[in-house]
């Protein structure tokens, strides 16, 4: 219980702190972005670092930023199946969660990240310069169409989330119980998301709210998978045993979809009262439904492994 209400009052003070902050950025959010497209950076020491951090080696601009993420995840994606092989699955047992933990962590975030954008369709501040009438402030529907939302809504930042996925690191580093490794961890994964976003800034591709907001969410996203869904903990310290059939990918790809439907409904329901079509009103409300019997999949996924466990 004492542990339980410590988890709230944290969790409270979190939220307070986030909303703060938020109303802090409000009147700062279109300020900031006019001020850096006013701005000459070219050739300057900030262009370059601004360069690096947007570029990616996968879309053929060079090794950037966002790679140091993406390859983390390709070595993830490629250790996790290899440790199914009968011959390895013991001796890679370990591997086998702490991979399985990154890839959930990277599906889970691209998919929420998505669903953000599609929902508030915020219009990114490069077009808001050009006309004001576009803006529309943080957690509030934006002008985009859902073609455009989907594909480059501004509201939360994708290169932020990005880079904010290093912070599992400092999840996993939690078993050493040295408090100076973990705090050390999970610094350079902020500040390197506060370059990230500030990179994103600068270039006047994403508002400080986006960015702020994108580091909110990842950080509890994370430690929820970590703590609650997988428990990893509990299967480092042997008290519960780690995953052997792929459970930690089966159970990321439900979610994948039950955001899906939760984006899908909220997205019909708001555009009812915009351009009213037929299946607008269906989706609003099978969707949920649809989501609800997921949902109770996914905790089956770890609740009957646990049962069978104990």
């Amino acid at each position: 219980m004492e542990k339980k209400n410590r988890i709230i009052i944290f969790s409270t003070l979190y939220i307070l702190s986030a909303i703060i902050i938020s109303l802090i950025l409000i009147p700062l959010d279109l300020k900031t972005v006019i001020y850096w497209s006013e701005q000459n950076i070219s050739g300057s020491f900030l262009d370059k670092i601004t360069f690096f951090m947007n570029r990616s080696m996968f879309d053929g601009d060079g090794f950037g930023g966002q790679d140091v993420s993406y390859i983390l995840m390709i070595i993830s994606l490629i250790v996790y199946p290899i440790s199914f092989i009968k011959p390895l699955r013991e001796k890679m047992k370990s591997l086998r969660m702490y991979t399985g933990f990154i890839i959930a962590v990277a599906l889970s975030q691209t998919i929420v990240v998505r669903g953000f954008k599609a929902i508030f369709a915020r219009v990114r501040p490069y077009e808001v310069v050009e006309d004001f009438s576009l803006y529309s402030p943080m957690w509030t529907f934006g002008k985009y169409s859902l073609d455009d939302a989907i594909s480059k809504g501004s509201f939360f930042s994708g290169h932020t989330t990005t880079a904010m996925f290093l912070i599992v690191f400092a999840f996993i580093i939690i078993k050493t119980h040295k408090p100076w490794k973990i705090i050390t961890s999970f610094l350079i994964s902020l500040v390197w998301a506060f370059f990230m976003g500030f990179s994103r800034i600068v270039d006047v591709k994403h508002y400080p709210s986006d960015v702020f907001w994108a580091i909110i969410i990842c950080i509890p996203l994370t430690a929820w998978l970590y703590f609650d869904v997988f428990n990893i903990p509990k299967r480092e310290s042997g008290e519960l045993d780690i995953y052997e059939k792929g459970e930690e990918f089966c159970w990321s790809l439900i979610f994948i979809l039950v955001m899906l439907l939760f984006s899908a409904s909220i997205i019909g329901f708001r555009y009812m009262f915009i351009n009213f079509l037929w299946y607008q009103p269906i989706l609003t409300v099978v969707c949920p439904i649809i989501s609800y019997f997921l949902i109770r999949r996914m905790s089956s996924i770890t609740k009957k492994k646990r049962k069978k466990e104990l």
